[in-house]
């Protein structure tokens, strides 16, 4: 987009269009062995029930854990613990409203155990 240029609401902007939802245990029951896992609360644009999942190396670790592998099981730990998507129209998008709401939200996948 050039300056000065007009923005197109629909086509040069992003939309928030939904959330997925999980209790604040899932990350806590999700800690293994190289991580512990929390939910720190970081409320968003006047909304409180944003967090961030913050994963903290463990002390005395032995030589080359598997990281990558362990935050990986968290993810899937939590995801599996998951509900939604969740559609959500923010206020500064309410003019908008009728074309977000056609956009089709993904459903969450099937976890074949």
């Amino acid at each position: 987009m050039e300056k000065g240029q007009a923005i197109v609401p629909l086509q040069d902007t992003v939309h928030y269009l939904g959330y997925y939802e999980f209790p604040v245990s899932a990350a806590v029951d999700a800690a293994n062995d190289v991580y512990d896992a929390y939910a720190e609360h970081a409320p968003e644009m006047g909304e409180n029930a944003h967090s961030h999942i913050v994963f903290r190396e463990k002390t005395d670790l032995p030589k080359n854990p598997p990281k990558s592998a362990r935050r990986t099981e968290i993810v899937d730990a939590i995801w599996r613990r998951s509900k939604g998507p969740v559609r959500h129209i923010c206020p500064v998008d309410e003019p908008h409203r009728s074309y977000l709401e056609k956009i089709p939200l993904g459903q969450q996948p099937k976890i074949e155990e």
